[in-house]
């Protein structure tokens, strides 16, 4: 299997700086900036994972998933615990594979992806970086 990196001028999402990285197979994979990998489940068919975190002291989140081609457009609305704050974005089915890749800035716990043909809702799952060992 050869892996790439999805995205087509930069290989680092602007926000959040994680990179999609998939391979031959439907096989994709989430990595922080720091390069620690993220985890992915396929969930309802249409939903990869949906995770939050920081970057240089900056909350973000991000959501990835697949989509059957043609069943276009996928609405992200991200929403925040109080529900007061929310923002949507339209995500580009049309990576490789019918991947699909939302990020927004901001303190975010909660999605709702929509398609024509399905709605999913989920959380945000936090990224927790492992733990330095420290030498005794």
């Amino acid at each position: 299997m050869t892996a790439r990196t999805l995205l087509c001028a930069t290989d680092q999402m602007p926000i959040s700086g994680c990179r999609i990285i998939t391979g031959d197979d439907p096989f994709v994979a989430v990595e922080t900036a720091a390069g620690h990998r993220l985890p992915v489940q396929l969930i309802g068919g249409l939903l990869l994972g949906a995770w939050r975190g920081e970057r240089g002291g900056r909350p973000w989140a991000l959501a990835a998933g697949r989509i059957t081609a043609g069943l276009g457009p996928v609405y992200v609305h991200f929403v925040r615990r109080d529900g007061d704050l929310s923002r949507t974005v339209v995500a580009d089915p049309n990576l490789a594979g019918g991947l699909w890749v939302a990020e927004v800035a901001g303190p975010f716990e909660r999605i709702l992806v929509r398609t024509p043909g399905a709605t999913r809702i989920a959380g945000l799952a936090p990224v927790v970086t492992p733990a330095t060992t420290r030498a005794g």
